[in-house]
């Protein structure tokens, strides 16, 4: 961990069992984590103290994600829940319900004013940080299964450029690229594994999606055609496939 300038290496927390998601605030000060016990918890980094243990989730927390400023925490539970809160008082900002399922995705646009949440309704839901009002809500991951033991729907997760464009990647084994206002910029199809990550680089000419085999995909983030694989197998830990 580095913050601060220096080099930080730290043990925050004493879960008796699993955490299902983590973040740090962009400043460092931060660590936020969801567990099982449908349990929100926000530590200090200076001391590792816990600062604000946070219970009014109703089923499993899935996923936490801080703003941009580290000013708010978002989180998403299994069962379709989201809150917003203040990162200092760990008091509530907004609670949205719009998921039916499992909130697998939270990811904020780099002005903090719009948070996107993704799920296993295969919906994207825009969400308006001014007023907490959804802005717009898509199902853009959602196929007929072809037996009873496959699932075809279900976004698994999405992320933000900086420019406002967004990326999701579905259990329809399918990334998209959306403008900011949730317009379909471009799609892919076809993929021969689940796509499980999806994140931009820094500048926001390329993205990578990662899939369930241990593959990390190269993209072109104006047209979303593939410009490589790294491919990982037991014989060899990596090898790029173009």
């Amino acid at each position: 961990m580095r913050g601060h300038g220096r080099s930080i290496s730290a043990g925050i927390g004493d879960e008796q069992d699993i955490i299902l998601s983590a973040d740090i605030s962009a400043d460092h000060r931060h660590v936020a984590i969801g567990t099982p016990s449908r349990m929100v918890k926000i530590y200090s980094t200076d001391d590792g103290k816990l600062q604000h243990r946070i219970k009014k989730h109703t089923d499993w927390v899935s996923v936490v994600r801080f703003s941009p400023d580290g000013s708010l925490l978002a989180t998403g539970d299994r069962n379709g829940g989201i809150h917003v809160w203040e990162t200092e008082s760990g008091g509530i900002v907004y609670t949205l319900n719009e998921h039916k399922m499992k909130v697998t995705s939270l990811s904020w646009r780099s002005d903090g004013n719009l948070l996107a949440s993704g799920a296993e309704d295969g919906k994207f839901v825009l969400w308006d940080m001014k007023d907490g009002w959804a802005t717009r809500t898509s199902t853009v991951h959602a196929e007929k299964s072809e037996t009873r033991y496959t699932r075809r729907t279900g976004i698994l997760d999405l992320g933000f450029t900086r420019d406002g464009r967004f990326l999701t990647a579905g259990r329809d084994q399918s990334v998209k690229l959306w403008q900011t206002d949730g317009t379909l910029i471009s799609e892919y199809k076809g993929l021969d594994s689940l796509p499980t990550r999806a994140a931009f680089s820094h500048d926001g000419s390329q993205l990578f999606t990662g899939d369930l085999d241990g593959n990390l995909w190269n993209w072109n983030a104006l047209n979303l055609q593939p410009i490589g694989k790294i491919i990982v197998t037991k014989e060899k830990d990596d090898k790029l496939a173009k």
